[in-house]
């Protein structure tokens, strides 16, 4: 279980998975491992600042062979070439 409080506000905005707290929120995480191939992630936030109940959300995450890049950046994104030469194809064949 990890239990996370006094988040900075510049963190307010969480991205995996997606919700908004305030700094005096409560964020209690539990990662549990269903299979070889499995873990189910289990959140709840307590935050009565920004929300009137405490609530709570789960994701299975799944073993893959695929790599894996940060959403935040496209470098070793190897389809980001190819999205933008089809762009530009299209773009070519416009004109």
């Amino acid at each position: 279980m990890i239990e996370t409080i006094g988040l900075p506000e510049e963190d307010r905005i969480r991205p995996f998975p997606r919700f908004i707290v305030s700094a005096e929120a409560t964020v209690v995480e539990r990662y549990t491992r269903v299979t070889t191939d499995e873990l189910l992630y289990q959140f709840t936030v307590i935050d009565p600042a920004v929300y009137a109940e405490e609530w709570l959300g789960e994701y299975s995450l799944t073993r893959t062979d695929e790599r894996m890049y940060s959403h935040e950046c496209h470098e070793g994104n190897y389809s980001l070439e190819n999205i933008l030469k089809a762009a530009r194809q299209a773009e070519f064949r416009a004109e």
